[in-house]
């Protein structure tokens, strides 16, 4: 959270000289007398639109009573249950195709929008006009002008300089579906949009009540950043209320494009008037910035952004004429062309003479385009989705996105799968994983007990130690000792055995050495057997080692690993002269080598799902919580470690845990580095591995099993790529 919160601050940076001058002119405004009043009227009238709205966010394609013209008795009951969950789960569908999830192609979307266009642009009007709204007006200077729209509907050169809001750019609709949408067409509400500057805010609520009251406008959504608990920061300090709509008409119905939802946004004079081009990029970059993604390097170094920057010319006429062939001649005929060009470049077309006799039956022409898929647009939008689908397994780890490439590739999926069933048996194994260290805390079958001393105090000659040194021998249960009348002891040489009646489960032992000066065990082992043990069948016996005279901490696994090697240091107070040594795994050792596989084992499944269904954003950040959590808990492990006065032992723990939660910071808001950091992580927690094995723990050395994993793929790839 804390790095999230620094990322965040960053991408903070690009508007911070716009966030405090739009800050400055809210608190001005909404210092003035009777404001707070109208903002109170104002929150309210918004939050009981938003209410009467059925969950989930508008999207275009939706069905509406109003818009197929249902009578409003068959209104009144609402959404029923079963379509408010329709629509829900329209947004969860798989995109295993790319019209698979959504209803409409983005040739129908614009074609839907130029219809729909003329259509909003006079309802604004009448409500500018009743609530004495205002336009911007286009000017040489660099300041912002406006006018009535009272007093610039009877005065055509007014009406001229209005700065009317286009439709939305192809280019920068395909950049909102690759970054937002996931290239759900359904989800872009926003190519028809407009905007009416009010100086007041009372005129801007009376604007909301006419336009709630008017049949022809059906209100699905209403954003209010007026609202005291919003916060600025999200728009870059700008605010505004931003409604989305439709606008249901004679003429939209017949059409057919009365389900289309707009924009329109209700703004304040004050502080339209600061907003400019360099404002609006600053606020187009802090988006990004703060979502980490670099989108505009990432069509254009992976989709040929080239291709896309010739839409940008694009007119009406050119999406009208992208139809088949018999909608294309019947067009020719009525608007008497006399030329017609179409291709992958142009689309050109005279018009010499229009039969205005034909031009009613055109609504039926148009209705029908709406209603087709088309593939002008729609095969740029394809080029985009497709590029991914089609590149190379190796090519998509190359690019600025290439996790998120990576999830269109079914491989990916697989390996997710892979990855949670590893982390499922890490985690579950009956060996030594959460059942033997977490539910039955290290606890072993013992009928036999066998204390075997190694080096006494006063010698380091092992042929010179005759007897074992202790004196009494015995098994504990979470610290508590087992008694069992039945129990006998026998010594032999160096070792003293204890058998006990029946088999017991302990998870510890303690020892009474010999209170004989320098005659004190320092290098032993203690050994375990569920056989019964007596003087005849010592050497037949199988015996387990359990613990020693000193043991190290595994990263590997909750067990303390015996280390005879160790001398046992002797306090230099103990009042009973009795030692106990516990088995059991400290918290934090079973948080490092066991807990951690659990958050990997559902993050890594959840992922996969996640990518299989298409939402492909919530898959990404999933993969970074199988990091982050994991990363998180091996820092708490690091942590137990410096308390409980050992703090050699965490030198592994910080290092891993730092490296996978800058991983999962990196895969979640800047993929770009992603493949750079891969050998990065490898070499940190192959460095730190080797200290705690070879340095610390004096163990054989293990490579890092999920790094490696991690390198070995990317050497693979690069690979291939360099056969390629």
């Amino acid at each position: 959270q804390i790095i999230r919160k620094i990322s965040i601050w960053n991408s903070w940076k690009f508007i911070e000289e716009d966030l405090r001058h739009y800050q400055k002119i809210w608190h001005e405004l909404s210092s003035r007398q009777g404001v707070q009043v109208q903002l109170a009227a104002l929150t309210a009238l918004c939050k009981s639109l938003n209410s009467s709205y059925r969950a989930g966010v508008p999207m275009q394609g939706a069905s509406s009573d109003r818009a197929q013209g249902a009578p409003a008795s068959q209104r009144a009951g609402g959404e029923s249950a079963v379509r408010r969950l329709v629509c829900r789960c329209r947004e969860l569908l798989p995109m295993d195709a790319l019209q698979a999830k959504r209803q409409i192609t983005l040739d129908q979307l614009y074609m839907q929008a130029m219809l729909v266009e003329d259509e909003l642009k006079s309802l604004v009007q009448e409500l500018a006009e009743a609530s004495n709204g205002s336009f911007p007006l286009v000017v040489s200077d660099d300041d912002v002008h406006f006018v009535r729209w009272v007093d610039a509907k009877h005065n055509p050169d007014m009406l001229q300089r209005i700065k009317w809001a286009s439709l939305k750019s192809v280019d920068r609709a395909i950049e909102k579906l690759a970054r937002s949408y996931d290239f759900n067409v359904c989800r872009l509400v926003d190519i028809v949009r407009q905007c009416i500057v009010f100086e007041d805010l009372e005129d801007l609520t009376r604007c909301l009540h006419a336009l709630t009251a008017d049949e022809r406008v059906e209100v699905l959504r209403v954003k209010n950043r007026f609202d005291e608990s919003y916060d600025p920061r999200q728009s870059g300090g700008y605010r505004d209320v931003c409604l989305n709509v439709r606008v249901v008409t004679e003429r939209t119905k017949r059409l057919g494009v009365a389900g289309h939802v707009c924009e329109l946004v209700l703004a304040m004079r004050d502080i339209y008037a600061v907003k400019h081009e360099a404002e609006h990029a600053r606020y187009l970059q802090f988006k990004k910035s703060a979502r980490h993604r670099s989108v505009r390097e990432f069509l254009k170094h992976v989709f040929m952004v080239h291709r896309l920057r010739k839409m940008s010319n694009l007119n009406k006429l050119v999406v009208l004429c992208s139809i088949d062939c018999n909608i294309l001649q019947y067009l020719k005929e009525l608007f008497a062309l006399s030329r017609v060009t179409n291709s992958d470049e142009t689309v050109e077309m005279e018009v010499k003479s229009v039969d205005y006799a034909e031009l009613d039956r055109t609504d039926a022409i148009l209705r029908q385009r709406c209603s087709f898929p088309g593939d002008f647009l729609e095969a740029r939008l394809r080029e985009v989705w497709f590029a991914v689908k089609n590149a190379g397994d190796a090519s998509v780890l190359f690019t600025r996105t290439p996790v998120t490439h990576s999830l269109y590739k079914p491989w990916a999926k697989v390996l997710l799968i892979l990855v949670g069933v590893y982390a499922c048996v890490a985690c579950f194994s009956l060996s030594a994983g959460f059942r033997n260290s977490i539910i039955n805390q290290n606890a072993m079958p013992v009928r036999s007990l066998m204390f075997r001393t190694l080096e006494i105090a006063s010698t380091a000659d092992l042929q010179a130690v005759v007897s074992s040194g202790v004196s009494a021998l015995g098994l504990t249960w979470d610290g508590c000792e087992i008694h069992d009348l039945a129990m006998s002891s026998l010594a032999v040489n160096n070792e003293l055995v204890v058998t006990y009646g029946s088999q017991v489960q302990a998870n510890g032992w303690y020892f009474d050495p010999s209170s004989l000066s320098g005659e004190q065990p320092v290098r032993f082992q203690v050994l375990a057997s569920e056989d019964v043990a007596n003087r005849d069948n010592l050497t037949d016996l199988s015996w387990s080692i359990m613990s020693a005279s000193g043991c190290t901490w595994s990263t590997v696994s909750p067990v303390c690993v015996p280390n005879d090697g160790r001398k046992f240091v002797y306090p230099q107070h103990n009042g009973n002269g009795r030692y106990y040594f516990d088995l059991r795994s400290p918290w934090y050792q079973s948080i490092g080598t066991v807990l951690l596989y659990f958050p990997v084992f559902v993050f890594a499944f959840c992922s996969a799902i996640m990518a299989a269904m298409g939402q492909h954003r919530m898959a990404l950040g999933m993969i970074a919580a199988s990091l982050w959590v994991p990363g998180i808990m091996e820092m708490v492990t690091a942590v137990g470690y410096v308390v409980s006065g050992t703090p050699s032992y965490s030198v592994y723990w910080w290092i891993l845990g730092l490296s996978s939660v800058l991983f999962g910071h990196i895969i979640q808001y800047h993929e770009e580095w992603f493949m750079t950091y891969v050998p990065v992580h490898f070499v940190l927690c192959f460095i730190g591995q080797g200290i705690q094995d070879l340095s610390i723990s004096k163990l054989p050395f293990q490579l890092p099993a999920s790094p490696t994993f991690l390198f070995v793929i990317w050497v693979l790839a690069q690979i291939i790529r360099k056969i390629s």
